[in-house]
Parts: structure tokens; C-alpha cells; sequence
């Protein structure tokens, strides 16, 4: 896959959770068997408004031609996939999150991929 598409695509799955998050997050913590207070809600509140901010900063970054700022943008998509990766499994094998959190888990994977292979494997540019 090439850069344009895999960011077009990641920022509108990131917009899609960060839409849920910032206007249901009880609805999208319960397809995960998450129950919560409104503190908790506040809180799924605020990563929905970081979610579609990182959505907004993907979709321009679909055109970028290398330097650092893409550079920059790669390692973080992959660290953030990482780390979440990390958290919903150890979520799900804990009894926090029920099995959806597996598909999380592949979601993860299959982001992180995209992105390891935008900084490992692509082709340089000519």
C-alpha cells in the first residue's frame, strides 16, 4: 500500500472512534463491555476530540514527500499502535474489555504494520 492511501484510510478510522468517543462514549465503551461514570465519560470525551484531531492531521499528511515531518508522523502512528496494542491486550486478558477487544488488538496490528512498512519497507523515492 502507498502512503496516500494508508493515511486516508487511518484517519478515517481514527475520525470514526474519535466521533463515537466525543458523542457516545458510553455506546462505544459498551461494545467493548466497559461500563462507566461520567468522569469516564468526560475522559472518552477528550480522546474522541484527540482522536479526529489526529484524523485531521493524517488526512494532510497524505500528500507529504518525505523530511521529517513524515518521518515524525510514521514513528508516532507506530508508537501509538504499539502502545495501544499493549494496553487492549492487557485489557482483554485481564477481564476489562470483553472479546471485541481482540478486534481492536488486529486492528492495532494491522495499523502498526502500516505503518513499520512505511518506515521499513517501502520503496525510497525517486
Amino acid at each position: 500500500m502507498t502512503q496516500s492511501p494508508f493515511f486516508v484510510a487511518v484517519a478515517i478510522i481514527t475520525a470514526l472512534f474519535g466521533l463515537g468517543f466525543l458523542l457516545v462514549p458510553d455506546a462505544v465503551l459498551s461494545l467493548y463491555g466497559a461500563t462507566t461514570d461520567d468522569v469516564g465519560r468526560l475522559t472518552g470525551r477528550f480522546f474522541g476530540s484527540a482522536l479526529i484531531a489526529l484524523a485531521i492531521i493524517y488526512f494532510i499528511a497524505r500528500d507529504l514527500a518525505g523530511g521529517a515531518a513524515l518521518t515524525g508522523l510514521l514513528w508516532a502512528g507506530l508508537t501509538i499502535n504499539v502502545i495501544d496494542l499493549v494496553l487492549v491486550f492487557m485489557g482483554t486478558v485481564g477481564d476489562l474489555l470483553n472479546a471485541v477487544g481482540w478486534a481492536s488488538a488486529v486492528l492495532h496490528i494491522l495499523l502498526g504494520a502500516g505503518f513499520a512498512y512505511l518506515i521499513f519497507a517501502r520503496p525510497a523515492p525517486v
